[in-house]
C-alpha cells in the first residue's frame, strides 16, 4: 500500500470504527461483568447482620465482575473481528438489561416501619 490509501477517509473511517466497537466492547463487557458480580453476591454471598459489611460485600462483588469482565472484553476486542466485536457488545447489553431487569422485578420491598403504640393509661376508677 501506498501512503496515500493508507491516509485515506476510508481507511481511517474504518480504523475509528474497529477502535470505536473495540471501545464499546470494552464497556459492555465491564457492566456485565460488574452487573454478574453483582447478581453474585446478592444470590451466594449470606447477608450481612449489621454495619458495612453488606457494602462492602456488594462493591467486591461489583468490582471483582467487572474486573473480570474487563480482562475478558479485552481478549475479545483484540481476537474478534468488527462485526464479532458489535454482535458481542450486543450480546453483553442484552445481559446487563435483562439481570438488572430480573433485580428491579424480584427486588423486594423492605417493610415500613410503623411507629411503636404509645402506652395506654388506665384510669382508675373509684366505686
Amino acid at each position: 500500500m501506498s501512503d496515500q490509501e493508507q491516509s485515506s477517509p476510508r481507511t481511517l473511517g474504518k480504523k475509528l470504527w474497529a477502535v470505536f466497537t473495540g471501545f464499546l466492547l470494552l464497556l459492555t463487557g465491564l457492566a456485565s461483568g460488574a452487573v454478574l458480580g453483582g447478581l453474585y453476591v446478592k444470590l451466594f454471598v449470606p447477608r450481612a447482620a449489621m454495619g458495612w459489611d453488606g457494602i462492602a460485600d456488594a462493591l467486591g462483588g461489583l468490582m471483582l465482575g467487572g474486573l473480570i469482565g474487563l480482562v475478558v472484553s479485552i481478549v475479545l476486542a483484540s481476537a474478534l473481528t468488527v462485526k464479532r466485536r458489535l454482535q458481542v457488545s450486543a450480546v453483553l447489553l442484552a445481559v446487563v438489561v435483562a439481570v438488572i431487569s430480573w433485580g428491579v422485578i424480584t427486588h423486594e420491598a423492605k417493610p415500613k416501619s410503623e411507629p411503636e403504640p404509645e402506652p395506654m393509661v388506665r384510669e382508675q376508677t373509684k366505686g
